[in-house]
């Protein structure tokens, strides 16, 4: 029985077409008036729900207070258990169906009527049940930033400027090497005369010269101002060589 019980919690009923019963919370409705929907007590959904699954048998007292109250711990009386057959009378009659549909028999118990019609779903969504848990969703990875064209600019402008720096940098460089290179060395210990167009008259023989500083000096008198003035003896100049230019380097 407690399988029974157990196994209605997770469904739904639809008595005669017209009534929807949900044991998961007690709710009860008419077709097309979910939005209206009635509440039973624990107790008397437990009770709707053993008289629906014992529908058409005749159930005693004491089946109905150890299937409802004592299985759970509680405890009831005939009173309380009149109180909640009259209540799903007054439902079922609320809801388009007559008060017949639980009978009593006398001294014995109570019938659900075999004539309704019974069908059994299986509940897509447990009132009571949590909600799951949402699928997370993937988050992409972050695109890498796009880079400032602005800033590219910048770069290429001060790589183009260094280039341009270096390329004058090696030219003006071996500018200046060819020029050091192509210019004469100049010759050291050496001099260089040159000499203009000019006549040579011979110089003294080497005899010549050695006579006139061997002999005795001659003396001259040379009337300057009725003066006798003794002079040196002095020898027939020779010609000058021409001047020299001075010496290159």
């Amino acid at each position: 029985m407690m399988n029974r019980i157990m196994k209605g919690i997770n469904m739904l009923f639809i008595i005669d077409k017209e009534i929807y019963f949900r044991p998961a919370d007690g709710a009860i409705w008419s077709a097309g008036a979910e939005n209206e929907k009635r509440f039973l007590t624990l107790a008397g959904s437990r009770l709707l729900l053993f008289f629906i699954e014992h529908r058409g048998e005749i159930v005693t007292r004491d089946a109905i207070f150890q299937a409802v109250w004592e299985r759970y711990g509680l405890h009831s009386t005939n009173n309380t258990l009149n109180q909640y057959i009259s209540l799903l009378r007054r439902t079922m009659t609320d809801h388009g169906l007559g008060a017949q549909v639980i009978k009593t028999i006398p001294k014995t118990g109570f019938i659900f009527s075999r004539d309704l019609s019974v069908i059994a779903l299986t509940e897509q969504h447990d009132v009571t049940a949590p909600a799951p848990a949402p699928t997370p969703i993937p988050v992409p990875a972050p695109l890498p930033a796009a880079p400032d064209p602005l800033f590219a600019r910048k770069q290429y402008g001060a790589l183009a400027l260094l280039v341009l720096f270096l390329l004058c940098t090696f030219m003006l460089f071996g500018l200046w090497q060819s020029r050091t290179l192509s210019a004469p060395l100049p010759e050291f210990g050496k001099s260089v005369v040159t000499f203009t167009q000019c006549d040579f008259m011979p110089a003294e023989s080497e005899e010549e010269s050695r006579l006139l500083a061997s002999s005795d000096k001659l003396k001259f008198m040379t009337l300057v101002d009725d003066l006798a003035v003794e002079q040196e003896p002095t020898r027939d100049k020779a010609p000058l060589a021409c001047p020299a230019n001075s010496p290159a380097g």
